[in-house]
């Protein structure tokens, strides 16, 4: 088996079986089983980061395929999960990060391995700006859509009276997950904005390509929740609604944007 061949399947079943495990540690309230899940997708995210140092010291770039932008979304998404583990013991984000970063690591091992087209008056600085900006919104609002997924969850439950059983006692209070929303929405809209900037000026984006006008979608929803977070303290259950239609159309931009002939050029 291939070098390269072998590193996917280790990284892809680290992932899975570390995600599986963390499931039934909570399920079983078995603590164990999520350390021993830590540890796993730990070794699995070492492997990603030296896989992706692999492709970004060894090719320029615009030689860089669209697996490539995918498997760094997917190692976007678990070092957040790690930053927000380790700063603040959020175990609970495990629950949407591992998924979304599973699915995007297998769905770029199905994506054509051909170059993408790149703006020519992209500079190296703006690409990385470019990328890192966006990349880390997207993150942010995985965490987001996770954490307004288990905020309405809880609250539904709290309202209803039903009994807090099994795992239920151990997901933090309904101020944790609005917390995670918040800041998701707070440092994730003005590195969105930079994002957008940097590829309107770097990539020459032009007006009469569909992703455009979804990225201007995108940026006026996201303005728009981060004014009401802001100046009008929105709290509950509206920004978390908000936080999870906000990543779902992100999602709508990406397969949009990944389909789109190589030939009419791909922004990431």
């Amino acid at each position: 088996m291939p070098w390269f061949q072998l590193t996917y399947f280790s990284i892809i079943a680290l992932y899975f079986v570390g995600a599986v495990l963390y499931v039934a540690g909570l399920l079983g309230r078995r603590d164990g089983l999520k350390r021993t899940s830590l540890i796993l997708s730990s070794l699995g995210f070492v492997l990603h980061t030296l896989l992706l140092t692999h492709f970004l010291v060894n090719f320029s770039y615009d030689a860089l395929d669209r697996g490539f932008y995918m498997r760094m979304l997917s190692w976007c998404v678990v070092a957040f999960f790690f930053l927000g583990w380790w700063l603040h013991k959020l175990e609970f984000l495990a629950l949407i990060a591992s998924p979304v970063a599973l699915l995007a690591f297998i769905s770029s091992l199905a994506m054509p391995g051909v170059a993408t087209a790149m703006g020519r008056t992209l500079s190296g600085a703006l690409f990385y700006l470019h990328i890192f900006c966006l990349f880390t919104t997207m993150a942010l609002l995985v965490m987001a859509f996770g954490a307004g997924l288990l905020f309405m969850h809880q609250q539904r439950r709290i309202k209803s009276k039903q009994r807090m059983a099994g795992f239920h006692k151990d997901l933090p209070a309904l101020s944790t997950f609005d917390r995670v929303n918040h800041w998701a929405i707070v440092a994730g809209f003005p590195l969105f904005t930079l994002g957008i900037i940097s590829g309107f000026v770097g990539v020459a984006i032009t007006w009469e390509k569909l992703i455009t006008w979804l990225s201007l979608l995108i940026w006026l929803i996201y303005a728009l929740l981060f004014q009401l977070r802001t100046v009008h303290g929105w709290q509950g259950r509206k920004p978390a609604q908000g936080a999870i239609w906000l990543f779902l159309l992100i999602v709508a931009a990406m397969v949009v944007n990944f389909i789109i002939p190589a030939s009419q050029g791909f922004h990431p």
